[in-house]
């Protein structure tokens, strides 16, 4: 039985591509961790804000908390803008490791998208070869 799965110079065809984009964009995980994540980020950056403003020299506006927000939760960390108070430091390292689970669910949902198709198929050839094993 000759298999359904692309060839490898299929994979990066544009097809193929918006294809396995639309299934990430559809699914219900992308949506959440998209918007569960990026509003964590902003309130962690708003709760920053009110515990650095005023006390922090760096602090001057909720646009610099935003940045010391996305750059914490990406782990780029330029260290322009520090936390200067404890309960900063410990909102910054709730976010840090905030960051590094948000980026692996989602390097998982982009693995299980892109692998989903291969999986299925395969899944029903074992279901086939069994039929046959077992004479169904």
């Amino acid at each position: 039985m000759p298999s359904k799965r692309p060839h490898h110079s299929q994979i990066f065809s544009r097809r193929f591509v918006l294809g396995r984009g639309k299934a990430l964009l559809a699914h219900p995980l992308f949506i959440f961790l998209t918007i569960g994540g990026n509003g964590l980020v902003v309130v962690c950056a708003g709760v920053f804000y009110g515990l650095e403003y005023g006390t922090n020299p760096k602090m001057n506006n909720f646009l610099d908390a935003l940045w010391w927000a996305v750059q914490t939760v990406t782990t780029v960390g330029y260290g322009d803008i520090s936390p200067t108070s404890a309960a900063g430091k410990v909102v910054g390292m709730g976010l840090m490791l905030f960051g590094t689970a948000l980026f692996s669910a989602f390097t998982a949902l982009f693995a299980t998208v892109l692998l989903e198709p291969e999986i299925t198929e395969m899944e029903e050839e074992v279901r086939e070869l069994e039929r046959s094993v077992h004479g169904k």
